[in-house]
């Protein structure tokens, strides 16, 4: 028996609202936290592991003060041994809000 989200990825950050300076140096990728799928964790402290692709939408002007949002799309693709065309992929999402304060 499967619970309806037993397929669902889910996407985590290490913070979801962040507080930055003018000028700072900003990294989406350095919020990545973990990726969970069917109960097992993959952390994403240094590099993303094999068969994971990421995408970011929104941009973050640290020379303008303002309040963005960054989109991430973290796509785990589980190959299938012998059919390229059967692959499964498993999608996680979230959000991260960037303050920057001037």
């Amino acid at each position: 028996v499967l619970t309806p989200d037993t397929y669902e990825a889910k996407l985590e950050l290490k913070n979801y609202l962040v507080y930055l300076s003018v000028g700072s140096a900003f990294d989406p990728n350095a919020y990545l936290d973990k990726y969970t799928l069917r109960g097992e964790e993959t952390l994403l402290e240094s590099k993303l592991p094999q068969n994971f692709s990421l995408k970011t939408k929104g941009t973050v002007q640290t020379q303008q003060p303002g309040t963005y949002v960054v989109e991430y799309r973290l796509t785990y693709t589980d190959p299938h041994p012998t059919n390229p065309e059967l692959d499964k992929e498993y999608v996680g999402y979230s959000k991260l809000i960037v303050v920057v304060e001037g």
